[in-house]
């Protein structure tokens, strides 16, 4: 009691400060963190022009060892993964994009879909001299991943899927799919409200992303709210509608066909693909090895980095 008293307190102090400058501040506080986590990554931002995009990547590890390509999820960006990724850079050459639309890669106006993302990501890994590789992808990334083995089959080795998008279930239910087709898109945030909501349903624990960053990413969220509802709307589009059948049958033929090893990694308590649809992968990949991880929710690299580096550690051992 006294201690939510006191972080009322701050709370209502620190709303007494101009929008401005707190804006400045949380952004400080943002990008002071990703600036220590480079270092102690011992990771740098490169850049690469593709088909007149920029798309912004890191790459850690030694070249000579196996490649690992790591993709974010919708609205999310290459830095959520330092953390996690600095504990396998001994082990790997990592490779983590910022895909086209989010992050400091290009956000050119054009339409968007998971074979455009696969095709972008062929044409950047060429150029930078990647032939064969593992992939790992949290949400959207998985997704991307998944289609883009259906377009290249010869170049992924594995995949580890955090948490994936790429298989909309059938049933309705509290998911992101179901909450979608009935005209709610999680990402469109316009009140703080909303956006911490938002927070909660991606961590299991309490978040404790520090005030003046939280309301710095609540503005960042609004502010691209529309350009979220665009990319939304035509990556997920034609799988919720009246083709919706159609192309569940077609994905569930994609991902039935592989053959490669495959790891499937969820949050119990994911609050935006619960882990129903872990299951539903699984059945779909009956080789899989499955890991439900217990206290975590949508973002196990964030929420329990050091656990999720032990479970793909052992993953990739045992290849």
């Amino acid at each position: 009691m006294i201690l939510d008293k006191i972080q009322n307190s701050i709370y209502d102090t620190y709303n007494t400060i101009p929008g401005p400058i707190r804006q400045g501040i949380g952004e400080m506080f943002w990008h002071l963190n990703h600036g220590v986590q480079y270092l102690l990554a011992g990771a740098k931002e490169e850049s690469i022009q593709i088909q007149g995009m920029k798309i912004s990547y890191i790459e850690l590890g030694d070249r000579h060892n196996p490649t690992l390509v790591i993709l974010h999820g919708f609205s999310d960006a290459k830095e959520s993964f330092l953390s996690f990724s600095s504990l396998l850079k001994d082990n790997f050459h990592i490779i983590i994009p910022d895909m086209p639309g989010f992050g400091n890669s290009s956000k050119p106006d054009r339409e968007y879909s998971l074979e455009f993302y696969s095709n972008v990501l062929n044409e950047f890994l060429k150029q930078i001299g990647v032939e064969k590789f593992h992939g790992l992808g949290n949400s959207m990334g998985g997704a991307i991943l998944l289609e883009y083995n259906s377009l290249f089959k010869e170049k992924l080795l594995s995949i580890v899927l955090s948490c994936s998008a790429g298989l909309v279930p059938e049933y309705e239910g509290n998911h992101f799919y179901s909450e979608y087709k009935n005209g709610k898109n999680l990402f469109e945030i316009e009140e703080e409200l909303e956006f911490e909501k938002f927070i909660s349903r991606l961590f299991y624990k309490k978040s404790t992303i520090p005030l003046p960053v939280r309301h710095y990413l609540f503005n960042k969220y609004k502010k691209n709210g529309r350009w979220y509802a665009k990319l939304m709307s035509e990556i997920l589009g034609k799988y919720i509608g009246k083709e919706e059948d159609h192309h569940r049958e077609v994905q569930l033929k994609k991902i039935s066909d592989i053959e490669f090893p495959v790891l499937i990694l969820w949050g119990k308590f994911d609050g935006v693909i619960p882990e129903d649809v872990a299951y539903l992968f699984k059945d779909s990949i009956p080789h899989a090895k499955m890991i439900i991880m217990d206290n975590t929710g949508h973002l196990p690299h964030l929420e329990n980095p050091k656990d999720m580096f032990s479970i793909v550690r052992d993953f990739y051992l045992q290849l």
